[in-house]
């Protein structure tokens, strides 16, 4: 056999070693690609005037300190709050759109208008069980609307008519609310028994119809629920009036597939719909009061959960951690990342090889500042797994403090970590 006969059969035998190493290598950093995640269209960098300064917030500005101050020193932090009556005017001159609660669906006994409209006004519009007898809620405590009844449009109208009058009467005018979110929509909390001929398709398209006449845009309560349910409850997306739908306890809950499953299929119907950009996926983390700065590693994870399967133009995100301000808006909202590399159809197509899923950004910013490329980073699970670091970043996000008006902080000067552990997430820069 001759030397170039030798040299060759040695590199390939070289090679063939080295494939366990590399694989063994790639596992542990958990570096590898998205094998079914479409690309992203490439874009060209954003103009620095059309980046936005945050995503897209929300909060209730309820609290006594909260109504007593100046909405224009929330309006640099916040996209959506929910004013009490006589604030709408005030708020929404300040640059924030303003949102107006009603529950007419399924109204608990504690509700201004909306229990007494159905239980008095519209009896013939409870839902009923099969005997006749009407069907409660909250576990006896509520009642709920049979949006399949002929009465149902108009009950809904009543209780829309009597909250704006409520907002008009401390002089406000109507064009100062900006959408109108229907609590409790395709919800049936404490149910006992379903209605009477119940049918999941059937009742959504009942709600639309009842939620139709609505004059603002309409939000609906209805997405916190089991991964398998969630294209039932994104159905709701498709009423003529609905802007778009709340998933409540969003990343708190151990739902995560579902909230990310939701958050992605909300996004694509909408967009199939050509629906306007705004308040189409909001992610409202309750279910807490922690105090901001003792919860910034739920914090983490949670915004980079959002993050993940976000889309700027159609994505909010509310938090309910106590600060001293009593303002709930963190810091990290302000950190934006824009033009994904990957299109992912499935929250699954974001899944590295070592367990973690991942995103990356091709324009990341932080109070409109660029901060270059990005990667998310999340462990939903409950062991830990390596960091995906493929592009080499060097960086990674830390938080600290309160809220963004309590002296809250983010700094980028961390080292990249090596693992997540169990619910946990990275944001990496360069």
């Amino acid at each position: 056999m001759d030397m170039m006969t030798w040299s060759l059969r040695f590199l390939l035998i070289a090679a063939a070693a080295m494939i366990p190493f590399m694989a063994a290598c790639q596992a542990k950093s958990g570096a590898g690609p998205h094998p079914h995640a479409p690309r992203a269209k490439a874009v060209a960098r954003p103009d620095a005037r059309s980046v936005p300064a945050h995503v897209q917030t929300a909060e209730y500005l309820w609290s006594k300190t909260e109504i007593s101050t100046d909405p224009q020193t929330y309006a640099p932090y916040l996209t959506w709050a929910y004013p009490t009556y006589s604030r709408f005017g005030a708020v929404r001159s300040a640059g924030i759109k303003t949102v107006l609660y009603i529950n007419p669906l399924m109204p608990h006994t504690h509700s201004d208008y909306d229990y007494i409209r159905l239980s008095r006004d519209y009896p013939q519009a409870q839902a009923r069980d099969c005997q006749g007898n009407p069907v409660t809620a909250y576990r006896g405590t509520g009642l709920l609307l049979d949006v399949r009844s002929a009465q149902a449009r108009e009950a809904v109208n009543a209780v829309v008519n009597d909250y704006v009058t409520r907002v008009t009467r401390d002089g406000e005018s109507p064009g100062a609310i900006s959408a109108v979110f229907v609590d409790n929509a395709n919800s049936f909390y404490g149910v006992q028994p379903m209605p009477c001929g119940f049918n999941q398709d059937a009742w959504t398209s009942a709600m639309d119809a009842a939620l139709s006449d609505i004059r603002y845009p309409v939000i609906v309560n209805s997405l916190s629920v089991h991964p398998n349910q969630v294209p039932a409850k994104i159905a709701g997306v498709r009423g003529r009036s609905v802007m778009g739908a709340m998933y409540e306890e969003c990343f708190n809950d151990r739902q995560w597939l579902a909230e990310e499953k939701a958050q992605i299929e909300t996004v694509a119907e909408l967009r199939r719909l050509h629906k306007p950009a705004g308040a189409g996926f909001w992610c409202y983390l309750n279910g807490t009061t922690a105090d901001a700065a003792d919860a910034v590693a739920q914090r983490l994870y949670a915004y980079a959960s959002f993050l993940l399967t976000y889309d700027p133009a159609y994505s909010v995100f509310q938090e309910s951690f106590s600060t001293p301000s009593t303002f709930k808006v963190m810091p990290e909202t302000q950190f934006v990342p824009l033009a994904p590399v990957l299109a992912p159809r499935s929250v699954d197509e974001l899944q590295s090889n070592g367990g973690a899923y991942a995103r990356e950004y091709r324009y990341c910013y932080y109070r409109g500042t660029p901060a270059g490329a990005c990667e998310i980073a999340v462990n939903p699970g409950s062991g830990s797994v390596p960091v995906p670091n493929a592009a080499s970043y060097r960086h990674s996000m830390t938080l600290a403090g309160e809220g963004v008006l309590d002296g809250g902080s983010v700094r980028f000067d961390s080292a990249v970590p090596s693992e997540l552990g169990p619910q946990s997430a990275a944001i990496l820069v360069r």
